[in-house]
């Protein structure tokens, strides 16, 4: 988790840094940066550096038992009460809260449009995309597979009519109506990152200049301009998220007018900085997953060094969770512990209040499977428990026994090399 925040806060602060140094790139190339920074936020870095780390054969499980191979017993050194209430689960939560959050922002839009298709009227329909005339004081395209183009009556009949409708045009054009779902999905997923609200809103002002730069190139002395100003003074800035409105807040609407002043072309420097951006995540990625397996190795080397088996051992990691109900909440415990033995002789594993304790034979079954046999006692409330279960595994592979009970609920995970 530390390092999914590390590496994307790291890589949202470097695209801030190259969109202030790229003021002169076209608009267009600078929101390919920020919608790149979006999408971080939504890889699993954790579980890429993890499975990166397991393909090295050098990584082992560390444990936190002490093993006396005199007695062939394990002694448990440290019982740890499971915490529900993590940072992950919290995130978990205000993500599935944002997630929710989406839908209804979906279900918003589809209501708003079966009303505007009892409003609206057709008005025409240009290079297969209809557009409709409405009696509401707002402009905006909303639709992905067949998107439609929706103008208040206002502005239609008018001298920048044409203005308006090469604008929406080319948002449809540019398929910014996908983009903007992408970034209201991640911007309502992760609702409580302030660095993922600051992208989406830079995302979604850079769609808007980028719109603009293309609908000025395409018309003659300023036009374009000139009816941007005159249709910005009627602006409405009642919209919502996944709809694409020709309106924004009268910041940015004075900002568009500006930047249709000045010129916005490529050069060396641009694409310098492109390339750079787009090798990042992969030198970020491979320097996480790098110190991630440097941090395994150091720790293998100061707390346990690699066993060498004979012909007729085996070595087996246990995983004890114990889980007890109480008013509102869950008594857990956990239990880890490493034990080698030869096969068809008896290990023993205990806690040292003897509350737990199971005694286990592992039995050779032929080169890739063991069949284990178990006697478990244990003391709940001042009951004993007593059980004889028996298990068949392959090499280096997970098993579990689970027991429940009236009043808890008992698994030990099974992992064998041999």
């Amino acid at each position: 988790m530390y390092q999914y925040f590390a590496f994307n806060i790291i890589y949202s602060f470097i695209v801030f840094l190259y969109i202030y140094s790229l003021k002169t790139a076209p608009f267009r190339v600078r929101f390919r940066f920020v919608l790149l920074a979006i999408i971080s936020w939504l890889l699993p870095y954790e579980l890429i550096t993890y499975f990166t780390a397991q393909d090295n054969p050098m990584v082992l499980s560390s444990t936190i038992t002490s093993f006396n191979s005199g007695i062939k017993q394990a002694i448990i050194s440290q019982i740890d009460n499971e915490t529900y209430l993590t940072l992950k689960n919290a995130i978990m939560i205000m993500t599935l809260i944002g997630f929710i959050w989406f839908i209804k922002d979906l279900v918003s839009l589809k209501i708003k449009l079966q009303g505007l298709s009892h409003e609206s009227s057709l008005y025409k329909t240009i290079n297969s995309i209809k557009i409709y005339k409405t009696n509401r004081d707002e402009i905006f395209t909303a639709g992905i597979t067949k998107p439609k183009i929706y103008i208040g009556e206002k502005y239609l009949n008018s001298s920048f009519t044409d203005s308006i409708i090469k604008h929406e045009l080319q948002h449809i054009q540019s398929n910014d109506q996908i983009w903007l779902l992408l970034i209201t999905f991640v911007q309502r997923l992760l609702w409580w990152n302030p660095i993922v609200y600051l992208l989406a809103l830079k995302a979604r002002e850079l769609i808007e200049l980028s719109c603009d730069q293309a609908c000025k190139e395409q018309s003659i002395d300023n036009q374009y301009q000139e009816d941007l100003a005159q249709i910005l003074i009627l602006s409405n800035n009642k919209s919502n998220p996944l709809a694409i409105h020709f309106f924004g807040k009268s910041k940015i609407n004075i900002y568009r007018i500006k930047q249709l002043s000045k010129e916005f072309t490529m050069n060396k420097k641009h694409k310098a900085l492109i390339f750079s951006t787009a090798l990042i995540p992969f030198v970020l990625l491979l320097f996480v997953s790098t110190a991630s397996v440097s941090s395994n190795l150091k720790e293998i080397d100061s707390k346990e060094k690699p066993v060498v088996l004979a012909k007729n051992e085996v070595d087996i990691t246990l995983n004890v969770i114990l889980t007890i109900p109480k008013e509102n909440d869950f008594d857990t415990q956990k239990i880890e512990a490493r034990l080698i033995n030869k096969f068809n002789e008896p290990m023993m594993l205990r806690y040292d209040e003897k509350m737990f304790e199971v005694e286990f034979t592992p039995k050779k079954i032929n080169d890739n499977e063991i069949f284990l046999e178990t006697d478990i006692t244990y003391e709940i409330d001042g009951e004993k428990y007593k059980q004889q279960p028996s298990l068949m595994i392959s090499n280096n592979n997970e098993a579990s026994i689970l027991i429940k009970g009236e009043n808890h609920t008992l698994e030990i995970i099974v992992l064998p090399r041999f």
